[in-house]
């Protein structure tokens, strides 16, 4: 039986997942899976995080 305590707990360690750290999850977590096939190219996770974040800085 789930007490209002244990989903408080639950609730406690849970954190949205926007796009961006989505993306910063899967490249920390997945750094060499492939992310976007585009044609001939394939960028992994790290790839696509790494040029989406120098695009920003930009």
């Amino acid at each position: 039986m789930s007490t209002a305590l244990d989903r408080s707990a639950a609730l406690a360690n849970h954190s949205q997942l926007s796009p961006l750290r989505f993306l910063e999850r899967s490249a920390s977590v997945f750094p060499d899976r492939t992310a976007i096939i585009y044609g001939d190219r394939r960028y992994t996770y790290a790839e696509f995080a790494e040029e989406t974040q120098r695009l920003a800085r930009s």
